[in-house]
């Protein structure tokens, strides 16, 4: 996810759930845990591969038709894939809320972001609402699911709406 990306999704949390921007740096288990403390009024303390889980590093090698390392996790769970050889990475991200409005609420945010950046599109037949957003080297999918929204962020010279749309489904499935 791009650094103006977090720094939106951050100040959406901190506006409406209260939570507190984590650290920069994942270095230890003990930054980890803060930053999990700091959050947790929006989604419960991390593992460190909290949502590595959600897709395999040969999901998102099949979904970007190129190879991947395996996913790495930040210290908010935040999930990165990057591309060999430096061209770029693939972020998967899981945001949890107390209640559907403030989903909704952080949801609708992002989307709105989306259709001011990019040329965004609706994505039917997932969650209660789902969009894909493309931009030049980037395509970003956001979902609604109840209290959650998932997030894929695509970052690399080739992406296309398809391949954040993929990632995302296979998220979503596995949630």
């Amino acid at each position: 996810m791009s650094t103006a990306a977090k720094a939106m999704a951050v100040a959406v949390c901190v506006a409406i759930a209260g939570c507190s921007a984590p650290p920069s740096s994942a270095s230890s288990a003990a930054p980890a845990a803060s930053a999990s403390a700091g959050l947790s009024a929006v989604k419960p303390a991390p593992t460190a591969t909290s949502f590595c889980y959600l897709v395999s590093q040969a999901q998102v090698s099949a979904a970007l038709g190129h190879v991947v390392g395996a996913g790495s996790a930040s210290a908010i769970g935040e999930c990165t894939y990057k591309l060999t050889g430096g061209a770029g990475d693939a972020d998967i991200m899981v945001w949890r809320f107390p209640d559907e409005a403030k989903a909704r609420y952080f949801y609708n945010t992002t989307t709105a972001q989306l259709k001011i950046q990019a040329a965004a599109t609706s994505i039917p037949g997932l969650g209660q609402q789902a969009m894909a957003g493309t931009e030049p080297a980037r395509v970003a999918a956001v979902v609604l699911t109840g209290s959650e929204v998932v997030t894929t962020v695509v970052a690399w010279q080739s992406a296309t709406a398809r391949m954040a749309v993929t990632l995302i489904r296979d998220a979503y499935n596995r949630l």
